[in-house]
């Protein structure tokens, strides 16, 4: 018995450590990350808040500092938080981007709207000091000094820029471990939620101007509201994620609950409804005709029916209530799903924090313990 209380008290001790590390993106006059460099422990978590005007967070290395990182194939991978548009005067609701620390190996970060990154807009954790020569000194002087950019349009707002592959041995979904999500089946799907063409131009979309919102999860929720929409070429699809830690994640219609090979993938969100800012993913439609197809990868999210499409034809055999039919009857990807159990010692400060962000996985996390507590006595 007391073997296992001790196992407890080990488990609760790293929990209270794990923090959330703020940085600022951007903003009125400023093409910078605030501040520009963090130290980080295992555990804790990143979370980006987007100033105005249009930036992103990317993950590159330390010697290509303005290029996205890709894998052994040369496939564009590792974090992309997407283009997050800002109108100028807007102070509330700014979107936010999180990335969790897996260990202390450095992670290197810029933004790849048009030359920001030339102009030094980087960003570090965990990056070595002075005089090492992969300090954050001399990862932006490279940056400064003439490194290629990522192709990038000078205004757009698109996570869709090709192949995404998972995050680099440094970073991982913050999903690790987290237990399933209790909510309940989905409901009714709300109206489509739309910015004026006006708007859309302050914020930088482009296109028709007509921005669709769409809200992921929400408490007792496991559903995109709305679920399905209709929308142009150029369109923007802006995904805003509620309770509890859900994803965005393009499939296809005929293995819904499967990752398209190449396709976009918001990544984990992990947020409350507690709001105000809420973290969001944007999505470009670049060919109307054709359908688009997602869903959250979350555990069993996608066999509960928490999917959604743009364009399907509900006149077809494509339609969204046969997507949403094929999605009940799929088997869990093994890469989707998350184990966990409130019975058991297992919970990570990684995990209890991205299930909630901060100081409530704690909280949730010593209900665990109280849990174990008691059963061992």
């Amino acid at each position: 018995m007391f073997a296992r209380i001790i196992a407890v008290a080990a488990l609760a001790a790293p929990l209270a450590s794990a923090a959330i590390i703020d940085v600022f993106v951007g903003g009125a006059g400023t093409l910078k990350f605030t501040p520009e460099s963090v130290t980080a422990n295992p555990g804790d978590s990143i979370r980006f808040t987007f100033g105005v005007k249009n930036h992103t967070v990317t993950q590159s290395t330390f010697a290509n500092p303005c290029t996205q990182i890709t894998d052994a194939n040369g496939v564009p991978g590792g974090f992309f938080s997407g283009y997050m548009p800002v109108a100028q005067g807007q102070t509330t609701d700014l979107p936010q981007f999180w990335i969790p620390v897996k260990d202390t190996k450095p992670i290197w970060a810029f933004c790849s709207q048009a030359n920001h990154c030339q102009q030094g807009m980087v960003f570090a954790v965990n990056a070595p000091a002075d005089p090492d020569p992969k300090s954050f000194a001399n990862f932006k002087a490279l940056a400064t000094g003439g490194a290629s950019a990522q192709p990038a349009p000078a205004v757009t707002v698109s996570t869709s820029i090709g192949p995404v592959a998972t995050e680099t041995p440094a970073v991982t979904d913050p999903n690790n471990a987290v237990g399933a999500d209790p909510n309940a089946g989905a409901s009714s799907a709300a109206p489509s939620s739309t910015i004026s063409a006006n708007e859309a131009a302050a914020t930088g979309a482009t296109g028709s101007g007509t921005v669709h919102q769409v809200i992921v999860g929400g408490t007792g929720k496991l559903l995109f509201e709305p679920d399905h929409i209709t929308a142009a070429e150029g369109d923007v699809v802006q995904f805003v994620f509620k309770a509890k830690n859900h994803t965005a994640t393009q499939s296809s219609f005929a293995q819904p609950c499967s990752p398209l090979a190449g396709g976009f993938d918001s990544g984990y969100q992990p947020s409350d409804d507690a709001g105000p800012n809420f973290p969001t993913s944007s999505f470009t439609v670049t060919n109307a005709s054709a359908p688009v197809w997602f869903y959250c990868k979350q555990g069993n999210h996608c066999q509960a029916g928490m999917v959604f499409a743009i364009n399907a034809n509900d006149n077809s055999e494509k339609s969204f209530a046969n997507f949403q039919n094929n999605a009940k009857g799929a088997s869990s990807s093994p890469s989707a799903s998350a184990t966990g159990s409130a019975a058991s010692a297992t919970v990570t400060a990684n995990s209890a924090v991205s299930a909630v962000g901060g100081s409530k996985g704690v909280v949730v996390a010593l209900t665990v313990v109280s849990m174990v507590f008691a059963l061992a006595l």
